[in-house]
């Protein structure tokens, strides 16, 4: 089995967040593993994926214009 590149201390393997909008009704859910960034919309039955290096390089870029937030 290859070695992972990444890892979550200790475990779980994953983070769910159930995102809840203001009319208190499922956005979806946001999930992270040590490898990659997910996200299904409310009543999707499958995610969307973007491995997790390639999500910081676009954060972190200018272009995005994403506020860094001190918490």
């Amino acid at each position: 089995m290859p070695k992972l590149t990444n890892s979550f201390q200790p475990t779980p393997q994953r983070v769910d967040k159930v995102i809840i909008g203001r009319d208190r009704k499922v956005v979806g859910t946001i999930r992270l593993t040590p490898v990659a960034l997910k996200w299904k919309g409310a009543g999707d039955e499958i995610f969307h994926s973007i491995p997790l290096h390639k999500f910081v390089a676009w954060i972190e870029a200018p272009a995005t214009k994403a506020n860094r937030v001190g918490y």
